[in-house]
């Protein structure tokens, strides 16, 4: 039998996680960061994000930027890359975009590039995320 904070995959964590031995945003605030990142106010979420692509023709790194914050709340307790990496995907097509697939070469900078990130978000500052991978895609 899995431990209790296992007991309801796909909701929302109910414990304090580490990732790469940083500490993630305590649970209590893992829901209302998720609405404030999705633009939540009722429970139509994916039609609301549809609506706000399609209205506002997002930039690449405006959909990394997103990227990114799911994965500082990093709302679940497994699966948070996956399903971040999904969504990228998803609002990527809605918006126009490619699918992009991290490759195993450029795993290790994608996950430095969100501690990256992370640290930025520390110290009052943005990161361009984005940049690296969308300029590795593009010279292969």
């Amino acid at each position: 039998m899995r431990p209790e904070p296992y007991a309801f995959p796909g909701e929302y964590r109910q414990v304090g996680v580490q990732v790469r031995g940083k500490v993630k945003m305590p649970p209590v605030v893992v829901r209302p960061e998720i609405e404030t990142l999705l633009g939540a106010c009722d429970g139509d979420l994916m039609n609301r994000q549809i609506d706000l692509l399609a209205n506002r023709e997002p930039t690449e790194e405006q959909l990394w930027d997103m990227h990114n914050q799911f994965e500082h709340i990093h709302p679940f307790i497994d699966g948070n890359g996956r399903t971040g990496r999904l969504w990228l995907n998803g609002l990527r097509l809605v918006a126009g975009f490619p699918w992009l697939i991290v490759r195993e070469d450029e795993k290790h900078e994608y996950y430095q590039r969100i501690i990256d990130y992370e640290i930025s978000l520390e110290k009052g500052e943005t990161y361009p995320m984005h940049v690296g991978l969308i300029r590795q895609r593009e010279s292969k």
